[in-house]
């Protein structure tokens, strides 16, 4: 699309590029948790910059979520925007949330500093170091756009509730939804699992813009977080484990 060639963006999402990326997160995370184990020289993040973090992401992800909306504005008669045509906004937002995908590694930063453990899941750190290859991929393959982008707002919408929840729960403010907010997590994978047997199984031959085969890169990567979210969600392995005390010196 004209986004990429126009600008010469083919570099940011050439897989070398974005797969060293994920590299380095991962081995940066493990790193910094040997770092905070041995010796206490990682500060804690202040509350303030957790809360204009938090401001932050609400408003990248409501710009995201505004932004992608025609992929489902059809409502129930095409929930999943199957068969939208191309076009360079919808490949713009899409851009811009894949450049949102290594905001998202902050979280990873904050949780260090702040030694949740509990926090530095298996989970987390696949879904945040393989989901911007993923939307990298489709980038560079010239398919992040149309019906492919309804996994993009409805992950857009998703950031915007659990951000909008941590921001309040840093003023103490009790969220009556709260327990509704992990119910929806799980509901947007199988969301995302459902769009892909539809254009695979159901209404293959509806789609013409996007190549069914990539629905099988959808299925298969939700289909791995929903194994990871329903059985391992709070599973830490040991070379991610925060020790409780730390070595001063």
């Amino acid at each position: 699309m004209n986004l990429i060639t126009e600008y010469d963006l083919y570099y940011l999402f050439d897989p070398r590029f974005f797969s060293l990326l994920s590299i380095c997160y991962v081995l940066n995370t493990i790193n910094a948790v040997k770092i905070t184990n041995c010796c206490n020289i990682i500060p804690e993040v202040s509350k303030n910059f957790v809360r204009f973090y938090n401001v932050v992401q609400i408003v990248v992800c409501s710009y995201m979520t505004v932004g992608l909306f025609p992929v489902v504005s059809a409502g129930l008669s095409n929930p999943f925007g199957i068969n939208m045509p191309y076009n360079d906004l919808t490949e713009w937002y899409l851009f811009i949330h894949y450049l949102s995908k290594y905001l998202d590694w902050v979280d990873t930063a904050i949780i260090i500093s702040r030694r949740k453990t509990n926090q530095l899941s298996l989970l987390h750190v696949y879904h945040h170091s393989t989901v911007s290859m993923i939307w990298g991929f489709m980038l560079y393959m010239g398919q992040g756009n149309g019906t492919a982008t309804f996994g993009a707002w409805i992950n857009s919408l998703t950031h915007v509730i659990m951000y909008g929840h941590y921001l309040l729960t840093s003023f103490n403010i009790k969220n009556p939804f709260k327990r509704y907010i992990t119910m929806w997590q799980i509901t947007q994978f199988y969301l995302c699992v459902l769009h892909a047997c539809t254009l695979l199984f159901i209404y293959p031959e509806w789609e013409t813009y996007l190549p069914i085969s990539y629905s099988w890169l959808q299925l298969s990567y939700h289909t791995s977080l929903i194994t990871l979210f329903t059985s391992y969600m709070s599973y830490v392995p040991k070379i991610l484990t925060i020790k409780s005390e730390p070595k001063t010196f």
